[in-house]
């Protein structure tokens, strides 16, 4: 029997609650429970800008890791189920949508923390972030 869309939409969050990762994750549990100071939580969010200040060049690259040089039938279609990452991340407002890139409503973060954008520009990441972005590439 088919869910109703509310217990459709109960049944995933209650999934997303025991499943993601990030709800689990001792930093983000700190985070969640107010337990770091405005510093540690500008810290934090500076160091997460290697991810979300460059998610569109990430969904880029995944469309043109399709395929090779020569690509098939099959390589176009697979990069053409991309683009719409793409626009997500770069922003439907590009293309007569209302939202915005994620990268800008994260520099919206920054600022309401008290981090100007040049800050969040000119944050040097520390190597345990650059090892993660250069995983989250290599997905």
């Amino acid at each position: 029997m088919a869910l109703t869309p509310a217990a459709f939409t109960d049944a995933l969050l209650r999934e997303a609650q025991e499943t993601h990762p990030w709800l689990h994750h001792p930093l983000f549990r700190m985070i969640w429970d107010g337990k770091l100071d405005r510093r540690q939580l500008q810290s934090v969010i500076r160091q997460q800008g290697c991810f979300f200040l460059d998610t569109l060049r990430h969904a880029a690259w995944k469309i043109i890791s399709v395929g090779g040089y020569s690509p098939t039938f099959e390589d176009l279609e697979r990069q053409r189920a991309l683009i719409p990452l793409v626009v997500e991340e770069g922003g439907e407002d590009t293309i007569g949508g209302k939202a915005t890139a994620h990268a800008f409503l994260f520099i919206e973060l920054a600022r309401a923390l008290g981090i100007s954008r040049d800050e969040l520009f000119a944050t040097e990441y520390l190597p345990t972030t650059i090892i993660e972005k250069n995983e989250l590439f290599l997905l």
